[in-house]
């Protein structure tokens, strides 16, 4: 009989050896597809590592990084919720749910997660990085700069922090503070394309329009069909009013995307500007036709009809921009002056 225990007891000791060698054979092959970015994949084999052995926790973590980036957010809740009832002080699962939290403008839980994260971990740089994303998505500006100093002081290259508190101080008009921190970033990586364009942004608050079309060139050369960064560099061409130059870029923004509302508005408003009053009309109309809610459009098309003396059109056009953004610049001047000029029979 002592023999037959033996032999059963060796028996399911084999069993769980095998099923936790195979579930780490599983693991390894969806850590290969995670890699490889082939998503799916890698979600079925982390789930067969995890059928074998409930309790892999590092199989659960990478399930719901995975679902996390497939925007499962509720299965991923679930794994990382899961990995922390096994095991509660592993400080980068707070610091995940953080970031699920954020990504779903959860923002209060969010912070939770990431004080949870740095109550076990002082020393976790990204979650430091992290609160500071989800303090300046509630405007706490102050508690965001302060983070991202911590998490570059924990990590001397850590580039996205450099770039965020740059891009941060860059809307708080800290403009050469906001220089240097791009600077550093470039310096530390000159594939940083994200830092070329704010560097170039920063310049273009400084009317440093010629420097600013540098970097956006830079950008642009590094991420060639990045829209936003052809149309920074199209707006540096018209603070220099080269109407040629900002003309190619928002030709080349349609050859991307036809339906860019505003590279029609900017090609009407450069028409506008050297008297190619036709051409801008049906640059500004088809920039309506795409999109009836943007008022820079209708204002720029009051300013052509009233240039070809169709007040009564003009007027119509101020109104309705100022019905949808009534903090247009000069609208008052253009509104009341073509309002005189109406023929009183109209």
């Amino acid at each position: 009989m002592l023999f037959i225990k033996t032999c059963l007891i060796y028996l399911v000791f084999m069993q769980l050896s095998w099923a936790q060698n195979k579930s780490e054979v599983f693991f390894e092959k969806g850590e290969s597809f995670f890699e490889k970015d082939s998503l799916d994949l890698a979600v079925n084999y982390y789930t067969k590592a995890i059928e074998l052995n409930n309790e892999y926790t590092y199989a659960l973590i990478s399930r719901g990084i995975v679902y996390e980036r497939l925007k499962q957010f509720e299965q991923a809740e679930a794994d990382y919720k899961k990995a922390l009832s096994q095991n509660p002080n592993i400080a980068i699962l707070y610091n995940n749910l953080g970031w699920l939290y954020y990504r779903q403008a959860r923002y209060e839980t969010a912070l939770q997660n990431y004080n949870k994260a740095l109550e076990i971990d002082a020393k976790l740089d990204l979650a430091y990085y992290n609160r500071s994303l989800t303090h300046a998505a509630l405007e706490n500006l102050a508690s965001a700069l302060s983070d991202l100093k911590k998490a570059i002081l924990l990590r001397p290259a850590f580039n996205p922090a450099y770039i965020q508190l740059g891009i941060l101080q860059l809307s708080i008009e800290q403009y050469q503070s906001a220089l240097v921190n791009f600077s550093i970033a470039i310096q530390n990586d000159s594939s940083q394309a994200t830092a070329y364009y704010y560097r170039g942004r920063t310049l273009v608050a400084l009317k440093e329009w010629s420097l600013s079309i540098s970097e956006f060139d830079k950008a642009i050369y590094l991420d060639s069909n990045n829209i936003d960064y052809i149309s920074s560099m199209a707006m540096a061409f018209l603070g220099l009013k080269n109407w040629e130059a900002a003309s190619r870029c928002y030709i080349k923004i349609l050859d991307l995307n036809l339906n860019a509302f505003e590279a029609y508005r900017q090609l009407g408003f450069i028409k506008l500007q050297i008297k190619a009053l036709d051409q801008a009309e049906s640059l500004l109309n088809r920039a309506i036709q795409i999109n009836d809610k943007d008022a820079m459009s209708y204002f720029y098309r009051a300013l052509l009809y009233s240039e070809q003396r169709r007040y009564k059109l003009a007027i119509s056009d101020f109104e309705q921009a100022k019905q949808l953004d009534m903090f247009i610049v000069n609208w008052s001047f253009h509104y009341q002056k073509c309002k005189q000029l109406l023929p009183k029979n109209d």
